[in-house]
């Protein structure tokens, strides 16, 4: 469990003989309201929902999945719980006695830290679903279930594949939906063509989806482009920097290039992510969606070799993309992890002159504000990958290195965010964009800066989310501003 890494082995210990195993059936009620919870409850097998029952009938508060927890409020708050927790289907639960865990709070900072940004992200993940309930229509809702369920689109064309990892009807009463209704959006965004239906197997169709977002609909109904000030039904979309139509091929090449730099880090952080357990299923999502994009824009780019320069550098991409793909479907061991530590660079430095050398062959160099948020999306992957780095400085990993390079990507980040603001002063929507970027910055920042005083380990899961946060708002802001300068 990520929330208990970097703990001392007597604190380890005394939590693992504070804890048991406890298998339950279909239906079961794990947790009543008005009962305060004496255990912190780790899914292992099955999953459950958490529901409040009144007049109206019962209300789904959240769904709980195998490697989420549920019952930390209620136990360090000494609160009874507001909500049942109800088993869907039969599974298994670790349950840790909630004396031994507030006992191991109290002397452990960077735990009682992990359990404060959970909390505070459970928080902002209520308030966001209270906004969506009043604001947004049920394909909305849908659709950026779907998405978050996906872990994001898998590119700029072709299809993202998810299962739905529970039935149609706990789904609708997750969304505040009926099952009527969640079931005619479904219906309303296939006649859209945005959706392919299964039964629990769903097709998203990326380019029609990324054509709705930047309100290229051609007038249907489910225009989504507008209201970026809201949480809209694509927030959790991680926009293809291409996505756009197809026009100023030139920029938008250069631009897929650009993007091969971002995922190449990004590949790094999601296979380090794995090895260290953080976020497991995200990361599994998140690696196997850039290798997808990754593949796809580099076989895009092929075909538009304008010159020798271009040709060979595209080579050496491709050649690196072979050792590197192999490298990123093997076990994430420490010889592995040093492999990794080199190889991610080189493929770093040849997507860049790939880049350079489509720029020069086109003469399409990015203006000043792609340019500056293009770098961002870039440094957002970076930072978090040498976050990462740091927690294998056992197993040979350089720490020096790594908080040397942390350090830059910080400052040169920073230096690009503010340069970025007086770029988009005139630009209404993306300025909101960027200050939303700002916000989630202050937080990551304070994050990273535990890497100075060498304890990475303790908010590595509040690094890695805020670095996609800030992915996305770049990916976003590139994405409005292409739109602008296409109209």
């Amino acid at each position: 469990m990520p929330l208990f890494s970097g703990l001392s082995a007597e604190q380890l210990e005394m939590l693992a003989h504070a804890s048991h195993k406890m298998r339950f059936g279909k239906a079961q009620t794990l947790l009543r309201a008005g009962h305060v919870p004496d255990a912190l409850y780790h899914v292992l097998a099955g999953h459950l929902k958490r529901t409040v029952t009144s007049g109206s009938g019962e209300k789904v508060l959240d769904l709980v999945f195998p490697g989420q927890s549920f019952g930390e409020a209620e136990l360090l708050a000494e609160r009874p719980s507001v909500s049942d927790a109800v088993a869907i289907e039969p599974g298994l639960l670790l349950c840790i006695d909630a004396r031994a865990l507030r006992e191991v709070v109290r002397t452990s900072q960077p735990l009682a830290l992990r359990l404060l940004a959970n909390l505070a992200q459970r928080q902002i993940d209520t308030e966001t679903d209270v906004l969506a309930s009043r604001s947004l229509n049920g394909c909305q809702r849908s659709l950026d279930y779907l998405i978050l369920q996906a872990g994001g689109l898998s590119g700029a064309r072709g299809e993202t594949r998810l299962v739905l990892p529970t039935s149609k009807q706990l789904i609708a009463a997750r969304l505040g939906l009926t099952p009527e209704t969640f079931s005619r959006s479904l219906r309303e965004l296939f006649d859209a063509g945005l959706i392919v239906v299964d039964g629990r197997h769903i097709l998203l169709q990326n380019e029609r989806i990324i054509r709705n977002l930047l309100g290229h609909a051609g007038g249907h109904a489910q225009d989504w482009s507008h209201d970026c000030n809201r949480p809209h039904a694509l927030r959790n979309v991680v926009l293809p920097g291409d996505a756009r139509l197809p026009h100023r091929v030139s920029q938008g090449t250069t631009n897929k290039a650009a993007r091969l730099r971002m995922l190449s880090q990004r590949m790094a952080k999601s296979w380090l992510m794995l090895g260290r357990n953080v976020l497991p299923q995200r990361a599994r999502s998140m690696l196997n969606q850039s290798v997808d994009e990754f593949e796809q824009q580099l076989g895009e780019l092929a075909g538009l070799s304008v010159s020798k320069e271009v040709r060979a550098a595209h080579g050496t991409v491709l050649a690196l993309w072979q050792s590197y793909k192999v490298l990123l479907d093997s076990p994430p061991t420490p010889q592995n992890a040093r492999k990794l530590f080199s190889l991610n660079e080189k493929v770093l430095s040849a997507a860049h002159h790939l880049m350079l050398a489509f720029e020069d062959s086109t003469n399409a160099h990015d203006d000043r504000l792609l340019a500056l948020a293009s770098r961002g999306r870039l440094l957002s992957q970076r930072m978090a990958k040498f976050y990462m780095f740091l927690e294998w400085k056992p197993y040979g990993i350089s720490s020096s290195k790594c908080q040397d390079e942390l350090r830059h990507a910080m400052q040169e980040f920073e230096t690009g965010l503010a340069l970025l603001i007086e770029e988009v002063r005139d630009h209404p929507q993306i300025r909101s964009q960027i200050d939303h970027a700002m916000r989630q910055w202050h937080f990551m920042r304070s994050a990273l800066s535990d890497a100075e005083h060498d304890a990475p380990d303790h908010l590595t899961a509040t690094v890695c989310t805020f670095s996609e946060r800030l992915l996305k708002k770049m990916d976003t802001a590139i994405a409005l501003y292409e739109k602008k300068q296409a109209a």
